[in-house]
């Protein structure tokens, strides 16, 4: 089934439809630059008329994709590609101060973590992508150190605490999230002089609890107005400037 553009949280980061792992030619589409998969599926359907897009068939898959230009906020096919409107950026916790979010470099990890070391590891690129959802910008964010990768957001195995993960991971391949825009585009908006990382309906906020160093999702709509373990200042904090306020 199609998901439309402002779909309630829960649905829009469950209905995943498929898993993208299994559709054989979605990780050459997807990409920072250019994202060309909606999130629709037309098994079964014609693709809704507002995606703007054609049904392609992937593997045993029919999905929604964009013939040319690239899938924006609003879930549809724009004619524009992504831009990069920061590489090499930082981001240190505001409540535990020192510690930088980081991608894991142990082979079989997937998990965002923070940590004390300000390396290669701890730098991120920031490409907004075409057009707005609700007046905001949506943007896909990728490890400066691993150009193939991209930050996702997925359901954790934790039985208590957060359902949901912030990981790294090759969109479409085996171990990541599914390649629908709903788990890689990402909020990013500024608060106190800060930023925050949040899912495709800015519901869910990447943050740091007391006893873990792993990144996790944060539920508004379980735990109400986010804390300042949801927040992270920027190493350049004139990106701050071209951000939407959070909501």
């Amino acid at each position: 089934a199609s998901m439309q553009a402002g779909a309630a949280p829960r649905q829009a980061l469950r209905a995943d439809g498929l898993n993208a792992s299994m559709a054989t030619d979605l990780v050459e589409g997807q990409s920072r630059q250019c994202w060309t998969w909606t999130g629709g599926s037309c098994s079964w359907n014609w693709c809704d008329s507002w995606r703007k897009a054609d049904c392609t068939a992937s593997g045993w898959f029919h999905l929604c994709t964009c013939g040319s230009g690239c899938v924006g906020a609003d879930s549809a096919c724009h004619t524009q590609r992504n831009v990069r409107v920061a590489g090499g950026i930082s981001l240190e916790n505001v409540r535990f101060g020192g510690y930088y979010l980081r991608v894991p470099t142990t082979w079989g990890f997937t998990q965002l973590r923070v940590g004390t070391d300000l390396d290669d590891y701890a730098k991120f690129d920031l490409w907004e992508v075409p057009g707005t959802m609700s007046g905001q910008k949506r943007y896909v964010i990728g490890p400066t150190q691993l150009p193939d990768n991209t930050l996702e957001f997925a359901t954790s195995s934790s039985i208590i605490g957060s359902p949901w993960k912030a990981i790294d991971g090759k969109p479409g391949s085996w171990g990541s999230a599914p390649a629908d825009p709903a788990h890689n585009f990402w909020t990013v908006c500024k608060v106190n002089g800060h930023v925050r990382l949040g899912d495709f309906t800015g519901a869910i906020w990447a943050y740091i609890h007391h006893g873990s160093w792993l990144a996790y999702g944060w539920n508004v709509e379980v735990w109400r107005t986010p804390s300042d373990e949801t927040e992270w200042i920027l190493t350049d904090s004139s990106l701050l400037g071209q951000l939407d306020d959070c909501s």
